[in-house]
């Protein structure tokens, strides 16, 4: 879509009408019987340039299932290679999608601490004191994630 409305600046396209008789006219037969199947009973020409672009957009870029998405949170574990600093930001982008609201501190923080692969005394990581994501992260890195500490 990026790329067909830089072409409708370029081109100095305007109007919706004229921007869906470009989109449907160079989106290819494949692309075309695909809109036309999704938009059905509505026909292409009769729907809107948006409705078209929305529904195809919610086709080909679902949004992801929270459950799901914190599934594969819930299951992030740091691999022995991997330095704590990397789990972290993997920690993050796992959380994208996961609407964990306020309690997102004390999710990462949890999943560090579960995470982080001391198999021996998980309390080791923080000394057995309450401590947030960035004070757990500073711990582990701090160690260097040393074999007694977090792994």
């Amino acid at each position: 879509m990026v790329r067909l409305e830089q072409y409708f600046l370029a081109n100095e396209v305007e109007g919706v009408v004229k921007c869906r008789a470009i989109l449907l006219s160079v989106c290819g037969s494949k692309m075309y019987a695909l809109a036309r199947d999704l938009l059905q009973p509505a026909k292409p020409v009769e729907t809107t340039f948006e409705k078209i672009v929305d529904t195809l957009e919610k086709h080909f870029s679902p949004e992801p299932s929270e459950i799901v998405e914190r599934y594969k949170f819930h299951s992030g574990n740091r691999n022995e290679d991997e330095g704590v600093a990397a789990y972290v930001a993997e920690l993050r982008k796992l959380t994208e999608h996961c609407n964990f609201g306020d309690t997102l501190p004390e999710m990462l923080r949890d999943r560090l601490v579960c995470g982080i692969n001391n198999k021996k005394n998980p309390a080791a990581i923080t000394g057995g004191t309450r401590v947030d994501t960035q004070e757990g992260r500073g711990v582990c890195v701090g160690r260097r994630v040393s074999s007694e500490a977090c792994g």
